[in-house]
């Protein structure tokens, strides 16, 4: 049985064609090509029916202050998600709102998480 290398170096396309070939004889090399996401075509999957991604709903004003009444928490205790998140633009949620995530779990069945939405700080 052949060993292999202990370690992989990853080249770029312009490294092996610039002398760096012969390692190629001594390791293994692995070269990855970047490939181009056409934006339009990620938007064309519906993120929301797959079956990764939890379900996403937004509450009312009255729901969220009934939740943060409840938790004994201010607005600004919940943990964020960001406004650019894909599935809050699929949901429709804009900042400040406050999403109720439930999540399949193999120990509770269910988990409940809580996120409210906030701007993308702007740099």
């Amino acid at each position: 049985m052949r060993r292999l290398p202990a370690k992989i170096h990853l080249l770029s396309r312009s490294e092996l064609e610039g002398g760096k070939s012969r390692l190629l004889s001594r390791m293994m090399v692995i070269v990855i090509e970047k490939e181009k996401v056409d934006i339009k075509e990620k938007e064309k999957v519906d993120i929301i029916g797959h079956e990764l991604v939890p379900r996403h709903e937004v509450l009312s004003a009255e729901e969220k202050k009934a939740l943060l009444e409840r938790l004994g928490v201010s607005e600004k205790n919940l943990p964020k998600i960001l406004d650019t998140d894909s599935v809050i633009k699929k949901v429709a949620a804009k900042p400040g709102d406050v999403l109720k995530i439930t999540r399949s779990s193999q120990t509770a069945g269910e988990a409940v998480y809580y996120r409210v939405v906030a701007e993308k700080p702007k740099h």
